[in-house]
């Protein structure tokens, strides 16, 4: 009904909900509701990080351990994060290139080519957990950038 309120008005909409309308005579207090949720509505990220969050974004590669190991720490903005979490899903997911396992798949789990029960038997057999794997991907990249070209849809650029 055109002009009537919702009677779910919270601040935190969920992604992709339509903001509620607002009735001609509403209460302060409920336009401070509605007002919140069109916010969520039109901003689901929040603000963009101010200049001082921006200067503490980064990473930190520490110095090299007696066992070659690396200690890595740091922060990442938001922007980077959303840059890394797509990779990271198709990279690094239970299956997918591990490098004990010969028959591990290192092609794009979006590919119509893939073999899906050969993915669900690698994911199986991996015994990796995240942090592994997604150690791992870093390698991958660098393949796809043109040492290997089964990796090449990794590459923009690469045909």
């Amino acid at each position: 009904m055109p002009g009537a309120a919702r009677s779910t008005t919270s601040s935190s909409a969920p992604c992709g909900s339509p903001p509620p309308t607002l009735p001609a005579r509403s209460p302060p207090e409920e336009v401070a509701k509605i007002g919140a949720h069109l916010l969520a509505y039109l901003n689901p990220d929040g603000d963009a990080p101010d200049e001082k969050e921006s200067r503490r974004r980064g990473l930190r590669i520490g110095k090299q351990g007696v066992d070659l190991m690396t200690p890595i720490s740091g922060l990442l903005d938001p922007e980077t994060r959303a840059l890394l979490e797509p990779v990271l899903a198709k990279l690094a997911r239970p299956g997918m290139n591990n490098p004990d396992d010969p028959d591990s798949p290192l092609e794009d789990v979006e590919s119509e080519s893939l073999d899906r029960d050969a993915l669900a038997k690698a994911a199986a057999r991996d015994t990796r957990t995240a942090a592994p794997r997604t150690c791992e991907t870093p390698r991958l990249g660098r393949s796809a950038a043109g040492v290997d070209r089964r990796l090449a849809w990794l590459h923009p650029a690469r045909p």
